[in-house]
């Protein structure tokens, strides 16, 4: 790729530029279930339209969804929300590369939205989070390896090894979830010749997700593994405010913690606690 991108450099050389530069007020998510069909599957509303994501989920919660089943992606939008863009083949909310990425893959993106692409959005979240992580620990490896999740080791037939296109697929993929965000409008066809309307748009739990990473870099939050040896949420799950004992809670903490809630925080100390009176009547039985 270095015809194409020039002379590549380390991770530490490149810098992020965010617009705007606050926080976006984290969006109503429109809720879906995902009606399977044999080449797809369809959205269709819920029972509730809109809520609000957990915090993190991004970081806590998607490390735990194994993008082969499909069951568990399934459920994962019925719990959170679409997993791609609501209309359409559901490439909406990824750039031009995804396209040749399902090409070469034998994949056809038209109609029904095929469970590939939910796979694909899902292991994009995890390479998003990766690839940020990696960088800011100026880990050129871990930077390129991010974007192996998504099985992208090539693109036109050229390996990828160059930090220049690790860094346009993060900015590329960012920018195309974002895209719902800006000022926009619809238009649909009326019953009614020259008759104005509004029709509500949701969005993606993708995009909210998306949302929730961009909100991180924009204020230089940290984020961390959770020191609970037994944490639910797994080993490689990640973490940047430490929540109380309910998740839903408002309270956070996000200096000077290392468990991502009260709860790890209690149960590490106490499992500590124990091995010490453990190792402390050893020592009492060997010296008797």
């Amino acid at each position: 790729m270095m015809e194409l991108f020039g002379e590549d450099r380390p991770v530490t050389d490149f810098r992020t530029t965010v617009w705007p530069g606050d926080p976006i007020p984290p969006p109503l998510v429109g809720r879906f279930v995902a009606i399977v069909h044999p080449d797809g599957i369809k959205y269709e509303l819920g029972n509730h339209p809109e809520s609000m994501l957990p915090r993190e989920l991004v970081l806590r919660e998607v490390p735990k969804v194994d993008p082969d089943d499909t069951d568990a992606l399934l459920a994962f939008i019925d719990n959170y929300g679409a997993l791609t863009s609501i209309d359409g083949p559901g490439l909406g909310l990824l750039p031009m590369f995804a396209e040749w990425y399902f090409e070469k893959e034998g994949v056809e993106p038209y109609g029904r939205i095929p469970i590939a692409v939910l796979r694909y959005h899902l292991r994009a979240l995890r390479a998003l989070v990766a690839h940020w992580q990696a960088s800011q620990e100026g880990d050129d490896e871990g930077t390129l390896a991010a974007w192996t999740d998504l099985m992208v080791n090539e693109c036109h037939g050229r390996p990828i090894t160059s930090m220049w296109f690790a860094c346009y697929l993060w900015e590329s993929h960012m920018n195309a979830a974002l895209s719902p965000l800006s000022a926009h409008v619809v238009v649909r066809a009326s019953r009614r010749p020259h008759h104005l309307f509004q029709e509500k748009v949701y969005l993606s739990a993708y995009t909210a997700m998306v949302v929730e990473i961009f909100n991180d870099v924009t204020t230089g939050t940290t984020w961390r593994k959770c020191a609970n040896e037994t944490c639910p949420n797994g080993p490689d799950a990640l973490f940047a405010r430490q929540l109380g004992a309910d998740k839903k809670t408002e309270r956070v903490r996000m200096t000077g913690v290392i468990y991502c809630s009260r709860t790890c925080a209690k149960a590490q100390v106490e499992r500590v606690r124990r091995r010490k009176k453990a190792q402390q009547r050893k020592g009492e039985r060997e010296h008797a």
